[in-house]
């Protein structure tokens, strides 16, 4: 099946979404946030119900714009600012375990199926998906199974080309030619309208309307298409079948093949250097190996796009992964990665698009035990640009270190995940790049939980940053930690009930900028809230929709100006306080204004719900209500 031409109509918001007159998520009626009703009943006390419903009608007017990256989401939000709960939260249950399933090939199966549903993507996903479940051959000669193996990747590779088919060969060549620009740009500034390369700035033009014509449902099949693969009792059997057959399984190279679609490998248990070349599936039976190759990507050392599908699945060891070039570890540039590690403690390293990255593609980084590193400089750790990109870890204490843009980044027409399923884990994105606005000794961040559009091009993705357990720490610069930009809209969930430590620095911990969309959710435990800077903690600015929960636990907050549900410029910001005795060390709360970019008002509500002593600077607001202009409520009780 081959798809027509591409209609360029304000109304379409992106290739193979819905369109304005038909309904996101398949019409499915996500639930409103339970504090509405008190929230209408505060906006009707105070008199300002009339500048209140002015404030949604700006916000709706916002939605359905002519920028053909537009998410579903996003505009969903805009349309109805407190089914952000309900949709938020639907995100979210689909990556827990029970849905997801037990093994890596029932969990990848899973993940993409779910981040469809996330990029509103499902009724197209569905016409591409193969069966739900097929099982490969076992108990057959070597050569069977590479021609198993050669066929799934023929199928990939017809689920590729319906996917990128409407673009010529001449642009597939500029996409291979010229796709690290946007990075380089985005560690000068995140908008590409500021770039002082004029060259540089016309070829990410270009990519931006090549990036129209790329249809990402068929390349979110093609991934699926590789999950027959991961099922551990067939990998079991491929190794009974090989030995079987006389073949050495502690040799290097146990089995290869060439194909049309790039070279089959299977290595053997002993400890492997993978270096030469790119393999489109490298299987590794066991042993502490290094890769220097491709990586379970879709380009090599040149950066230029090498294959359109790439996959490994190493079964045992302490390995290293280590990319001196951008695009590695499970990254999908114009086509399909996956990278699945089944056991033991591993170090992934890269530099730029690594560990998770779908550029144009789909990126799947999938670790299944052991306690793990990931590095990077920028731009890695689960991020997506016009495509889809994944990072799953799950068990073990886990460490995650970038500088920048990492750590869940939906940008324009993206969808991003990282989920940590287990342990005490670490997560540090800073550290490089001073911030714009100017401030010594602040960072840049854009990462852990960031959906970030190119302002003024095009909008931004959706970011869903997930830990379900343990005691982690999170500390990010500037735009993180479940913050929105420009149409973008981000997701922090922390299920854990032991007590995690966040330190922002400015825009950081469930806020928005600039037409965007922040959620940030904490489910239990004593947790440390601090900001280098300012703006944090429930955060809403300029024609923005932000909400911050946090469940249970004696929780401190360190403030900063303007923080704790503050709105501004026609801006909603809901902060909730459900359970427990906390800590204010910031004096304003539930602070509102100015509308001056817009006129009209904003909406700000603070709500302390725990019912214990909380504790506030400068006076006992325990039991108290209040107002503050342009319209801010602060409730405890």
């Amino acid at each position: 099946m081959r798809l027509g031409p591409v209609l360029l109509l304000p109304i379409v918001v992106a290739y193979g979404t819905q369109t304005a007159d038909e309904k996101p998520f398949g019409g499915k009626n996500f639930a409103r946030l339970t504090l509405k009703r008190r929230i209408d009943a505060l906006v009707e006390q105070g008199g300002v119900a009339a500048e209140t419903e002015d404030l949604y009608r700006r916000l709706e007017s916002l939605a359905g714009g002519a920028d053909r990256y537009r998410m579903s989401a996003v505009d969903l939000v805009l349309r109805a600012p407190y089914r952000l709960y309900g949709m938020a939260e639907s995100f979210a249950e689909g990556f827990e375990p029970k849905p997801l399933g037990k093994t890596p090939d029932d969990w990848l199966r899973g993940l993409l199926q779910q981040l469809a549903f996330v990029g509103d993507w499902s009724v197209e996903y569905s016409n591409f998906r193969g069966p739900e479940r097929r099982r490969l051959k076992t108990g057959i000669e070597p050569e069977a199974h590479l021609d198993q193996i050669q066929a799934i990747l023929e199928h990939v590779g017809v689920m590729r080309e319906e996917s990128i088919g409407l673009l010529s060969d001449e642009e597939r060549q500029t996409v291979s030619d010229t796709w690290r620009g946007i990075g380089e740009q985005f560690e000068q500034h995140v908008h590409l309208h500021s770039d002082d390369d004029p060259t540089r700035y016309r070829r990410n033009q270009t990519l931006l309307r090549i990036a129209e014509r790329v249809n990402r449902a068929p390349m979110l099949a093609g991934a699926e298409g590789l999950a027959e693969l991961l099922d551990p009792d067939y990998l079991e059997a491929l190794s009974r079948d090989l030995e079987r057959a006389g073949l050495d399984l502690d040799a290097p190279q146990v089995l290869a093949r060439d194909t049309p679609h790039g070279r089959i490998l299977i290595a053997g248990r002993a400890d492997n250097w993978h270096q030469s070349g790119s393999c489109a599936v490298l299987i590794d039976l066991g042993g502490r190996d290094f890769y220097s190759n491709n990586q379970a990507s879709t380009v090599e050392e040149s950066n230029a796009i090498t294959t359109g599908a790439a996959l490994i699945l190493d079964l045992d060891g302490d390995d290293a992964y280590e990319s001196t070039h951008e695009g590695a570890q499970g990254a999908g540039v114009l086509g399909i990665g996956v990278l699945v590690d089944y056991a033991g403690d591993d170090s992934y390293i890269g530099t730029r698009w690594a560990q998770g990255v779908g550029f144009l593609g789909v990126g799947v980084l999938i670790d299944v035990s052991g306690n793990d590193t990931y590095r990077a400089l920028t731009l890695s750790q689960g991020v997506g640009l016009w495509g889809v990109g994944a990072l799953l870890d799950a068990a073990g204490n886990d460490r995650y270190e970038a500088n920048r843009a990492s750590q869940s980044v939906g940008m324009a027409g993206g969808v991003a995940l990282l989920l940590e399923q287990g342990g005490d884990d670490g997560y540090y994105c800073k550290g490089r790049w001073k911030t714009g606005y100017g401030t010594d000794g602040i960072f840049e961040g854009w990462g852990q939980g960031c959906g970030v559009g190119f302002r003024q091009d095009a909008s931004g993705g959706v970011a869903l940053l997930i830990d379900d357990a343990g005691r982690d720490r999170y500390e990010a610069g500037n735009f993180s930690q479940g913050t929105g930009y420009y149409f973008g809209l981000d997701a922090l969930f922390d299920r854990g009930s032991e007590g995690d430590v966040y330190i922002g620095s400015r825009y950081d911990q469930g806020a928005s900028a600039h037409q965007a969309v922040g959620y940030f959710h904490e489910s239990g435990g004593d947790d440390d809230y601090t900001t280098r800077n300012a703006v944090a903690h429930g955060l809403a600015w300029d024609q923005c929709v932000t909400m911050f929960i946090e469940d249970s636990g004696d929780d401190t907050y360190k403030g900063g100006g303007f923080s704790l549900g503050a709105s501004a410029h026609n801006a909603v910001c809901i902060f909730w306080e459900r359970r427990g005795e906390d800590t204010y060390l910031h004096p304003a709360l539930g602070r509102a204004g100015g509308n001056d970019y817009h006129g009209g008002t904003s909406l700000s509500v603070f709500v302390e719900g725990g019912g214990g002593r909380d504790s506030y600077v400068g006076e006992d607001r325990n039991g108290s209500e209040s107002s503050a202009p342009e319209h801010g409520f602060f409730v405890d009780g």
